[in-house]
């Protein structure tokens, strides 16, 4: 199920509120925050800390910052598929999962001092 804004939405939303700025990772994963606690809200029908405890259990949403699923007994996330990334020719590029990537990784990578 998707929920909120879309990836160009939110990019949007954000640049108009700090239009010298790209959002970071802090600042989309804390926006996501925000959604999956409304979502969690709409489904609990309540402010209740538990019944929207519980309700996180029950989510398994896809967010413009990517999928969101927790473990019912752990609670941790394990809906995100995290990217690793490279920096390729000045440019970040997806390396991985390859089902993603932008490109394969470079390895091994060229020292600092020599990039």
């Amino acid at each position: 199920e998707w929920y909120g804004p879309t990836q160009d939405e939110f990019m949007s939303l954000y640049k108009k509120m700090y239009p010298d700025e790209v959002p970071d990772y802090h600042a989309t994963e804390a926006s996501q925050a925000v959604l999956v606690l409304a979502k969690a809200i709409e489904v609990a029908g309540s402010l209740d800390q538990d019944a929207v405890r519980q309700a996180f259990n029950q989510l398994d949403i896809m967010t413009f910052f990517g999928r969101f699923k927790i473990n019912p007994d752990t609670g941790l996330q394990i809906g995100k598929q995290v990217l690793l990334v490279q920096w390729q020719n000045g440019k970040q590029i997806i390396v991985w999962p390859s089902e993603v990537a932008e490109a394969k990784p470079v390895y091994p990578a060229s020292n600092w001092w020599s990039r």
